[in-house]
């Protein structure tokens, strides 16, 4: 079942977020100011933990 998370950072850097989280196994994405909502697996979420930079 998918979940909802949000992961921030600096903004400007959005896109490229949203290309990790998506490498990194997200289902689908949306970019925000400061961050990006994505939904995903909990697999998901520990690897974006464990791997994002």
């Amino acid at each position: 079942m998918a979940e909802t998370f949000f992961s921030p950072c600096p903004r400007g850097l959005e896109p490229l977020l949203v290309d990790e989280l998506r490498a990194l196994g997200a289902d689908s994405t949306e970019a925000m100011h400061g961050g990006v909502m994505w939904s995903g697996e909990w697999t998901a979420c520990y690897r974006a933990n464990l791997e994002s930079r």
